[in-house]
């Protein structure tokens, strides 16, 4: 079986969840025994390194670029009119759209042959469209990508309940693939933030919730007697000062390490197994902070 893996999480996602996902999933198809993967990452951001593992495609395509704002849109329609002439040489019998955006919103099929299969996280944008742009939301791309797919994967039992209720897609044309967890190190070595502090995790999106972490603090005393780190694509992780930030401005500027009371720590969001490790080992309290469907 051919399995092709197109280019639109990795020409728009530097770092992230999904991008992640995808490529710690991809390599690991091609490994499967009687499973041959394509893989066209287009004029990609991604720093994850999926290129590095190339010899384990059968077919391969992708241009790194740099990460210029208000390019996503140009790299993304170069890479949508290459990818058919892509699909037509390695002939895949799935193509596994990595995101929305692709040129299957053209016409029904575009070129690509072989079944289609989508990956659906969540319906965050769905159930709380306020809280995003209208170009973030891409609910009827969406909603036509999962209606035109002939299998959605769902990451958990709620999406696939939203997916069901939401877009009307019928159940038997859903299954349910967890995420899973590749972080095998064993947490050693000294801690990186010597004081108790809470561990929040993802960008500061809406969504996100980081300005009702914020307020919270602001409700509760116990909070400020702990540091807070934050992880995101613009941040690192900071061990603040004796003060508790209480003001968004506040905790934003320490979070980038712009505060000289608040002293950063600049850990990439594609930082080592092992100082995620440590960091998970010893925290407090893990905030898993986006709105979920």
């Amino acid at each position: 079986m051919n399995v092709l893996f197109d280019h639109t999480v990795f020409v728009v996602q530097r770092y992230g969840g999904i991008s992640r996902y995808f490529s710690e999933l991809i390599p690991r198809v091609a490994e499967q025994d009687g499973v041959d993967v394509s893989v066209f990452m287009g004029f990609y951001l991604n720093e994850y390194g999926l290129e590095r593992q190339r010899g384990k495609f059968r077919d391969f395509f992708g241009i790194r670029r740099p990460a210029v704002r208000r390019t996503h849109r140009l790299a993304m329609r170069a890479a949508n009119a290459l990818l058919p002439r892509f699909a037509r040489r390695c002939r895949p019998d799935v193509y596994h759209m990595t995101a929305y955006g692709a040129p299957q919103y053209s016409g029904p099929r575009c070129g690509v042959p072989g079944k289609r299969v989508v990956t659906i996280h969540d319906l965050t944008a769905e159930k709380f469209p306020h809280l995003f742009a209208e170009e973030e939301a891409r609910g009827e791309e969406k909603k036509r990508l999962a209606r035109e797919a002939d299998g959605v994967v769902c990451i958990s039992e709620a999406t696939r309940r939203d997916v069901v209720e939401l877009l009307h897609i019928p159940r038997d044309r859903t299954v349910v693939v967890h995420h899973a967890n590749s972080l095998h190190v064993t947490p050693g070595g000294k801690r990186l933030v010597e004081r108790r502090y809470v561990l929040f995790v993802g960008m500061r999106a809406a969504y996100k919730n980081f300005d009702r972490l914020v307020e919270a603090s602001e409700e509760a005393d116990h909070v400020a007697e702990f540091g807070f780190e934050h992880h995101g694509n613009d941040a690192g992780v900071v061990e603040p000062g004796a003060r508790f930030p209480r003001s968004l401005e506040g905790l934003l500027a320490a979070c980038v390490g712009k505060d000289q009371d608040a002293p950063a720590h600049r850990v990439p969001p594609s930082g080592a197994s092992s100082t995620w490790a440590r960091l998970f080992r010893v925290t407090q309290q893990r905030l898993r902070p986006a709105l979920r469907s």
